[in-house]
């Protein structure tokens, strides 16, 4: 999967990631420094935030989901715009322990930011990343989301997507394996609902 970056008012296309590599989008330059930290073969391989600690338009906080068929971790690098270089790259939640399904989602006081995944444990969980002390390492809240019985351990990563729409902050779209539901979410507390299935197929 890839992830596109848009100036929110003009529409200019700023860069792009796969979730390992980065590719500026005025010049077509690849990012140099470390890379992103994801898999580039995850469906929901990267996400971005602005850098709450940088400059607005110009640093930017690129999560990585490092799981490819089997479990894996979530990475993150600081990417600079102007001069095309990721830096610091570290690792939020270790390798063996999440599915493809990443999300990142405002937190309403407009600082913050909610970073949700689907983890090993068939859960989503919501984890709160802060301007003031970055990435807290306990899940805030989560929500049951089985996987589907008998699938092949060498792919049970596959198949999980976690999606947010801004015109209703309050519902998050959940899919894993043959099931697709909605659970409520609340951006001012990071709390999760029950994941309520909706669709199931075969």
């Amino acid at each position: 999967g890839n992830t596109t970056v848009t100036h929110p008012l003009t529409g200019e296309f700023l860069f792009a990631t796969d979730g390992n590599t980065l590719f500026r989008g005025s010049d077509g330059a690849k990012a140099t420094g470390t890379n992103v930290g994801g898999g580039l073969s995850a469906n929901e391989a990267a996400a971005v935030i602005p850098d709450p600690n940088g400059i607005l338009g110009r640093n930017f906080l690129i999560l990585g989901n490092s799981s490819w068929n089997t479990p894996g971790g979530l990475n993150m690098s600081k990417y600079d715009l102007v001069t095309n270089t990721l830096t610091d790259l570290t690792t939020l939640i270790p390798n063996d322990s999440i599915y493809e399904g990443l999300e990142v989602i405002p937190h309403t006081n407009g600082v913050d930011y909610w970073i949700l995944v689907n983890t090993k444990d068939q859960k989503v969980k919501s984890y709160l990343y802060t301007k003031a002390s970055g990435f807290k390492a306990t899940a805030v809240s989560s929500t049951d989301v089985a996987n589907l019985s008998g699938v092949d351990p060498s792919y049970i990563a596959l198949n999980s997507f976690i999606s947010w729409d801004p015109r209703t902050p309050g519902k998050l779209l959940i899919a894993r394996h043959n099931k697709v539901g909605l659970a409520n979410f609340d951006p001012s507390t990071g709390t999760l609902g029950t994941w309520d299935v909706k669709i199931t197929y075969s």
